[in-house]
């Protein structure tokens, strides 16, 4: 389950990002985690 833990602090990355550049969909968390699960 370690690999939770590194898929969480992408996560966050992953929305601090897109708040700052003003991503206009809402985050996809079930698409980021399937493109992680790949």
């Amino acid at each position: 389950m370690e690999n939770c833990e590194l898929a969480y602090a992408a996560l966050r990355q992953d929305l601090e990002d897109g708040e700052n550049s003003g991503m206009p969909q809402p985050f996809d968390f079930d698409a980021f985690i399937a493109s992680r699960q790949r």
